[in-house]
């Protein structure tokens, strides 16, 4: 994962996102850094009940921002 400085999103290597947190990781909140996430730097967990959620966490703050795995597609 990297963070975006300036330029446009390249969606051939992954998807642009902003850090926001959800109040997880180590900062509340998230930093609100503009991210270039992708698929293999998202996180997933499936519960017992077969429901499965998704994250990245921010390499600025360690925060984790939960994203929909269809927003790859």
């Amino acid at each position: 994962m990297k963070v975006i400085k300036s330029g446009k999103d390249n969606h051939e290597f992954g998807k642009e996102f902003t850090c926001k947190g959800y109040g997880l990781g180590p900062k509340v909140g998230g930093c609100g850094a503009v991210l270039l996430v992708k698929p293999c730097d998202v996180a997933s967990h499936t519960d017992c009940d077969g429901d499965s959620t998704y994250w990245f966490v921010c390499p600025e703050c360690g925060a984790k921002t939960y994203v929909s795995w269809n927003a790859f597609k």
